[in-house]
């Protein structure tokens, strides 16, 4: 099951061993993460800030339950002095796994 920027506030059912890609169109965020690494983990992980390509992720269904997949917006201005004051953006999809 693939899931993008559309997606986000989502819920997605898999069953254990299926695989999740999360494509994001912009190379403002961070790589995705799992809130629980026993449920779904991530195996690979490309593009996002700071390299301006778009994010391609996949995780794995490793174990019953339910996890958090996020992304977190970035930008160069965020790690400056003084932090420049733009709002930064959550992307999440809720996994549950049976």
């Amino acid at each position: 099951m693939t899931v993008t920027d559309d997606d986000s506030g989502s819920t997605v059912h898999l069953t254990v061993g299926q695989h999740l890609r999360v494509r994001l169109s912009s190379g403002t965020w961070d790589p995705p993460v799992s809130s629980a690494d026993g449920v779904v983990v991530r195996r690979t992980t490309s593009g996002g800030y700071p390299s301006g390509q778009a994010v391609d992720a996949t995780f794995d269904a490793v174990g019953h339950g339910s996890a958090d997949v996020t992304a977190q917006s970035d930008a160069a201005c965020f790690h400056t002095e003084p932090r420049c004051m733009m709002a930064s953006r959550q992307w999440q999809v809720h996994v549950i796994v049976s």
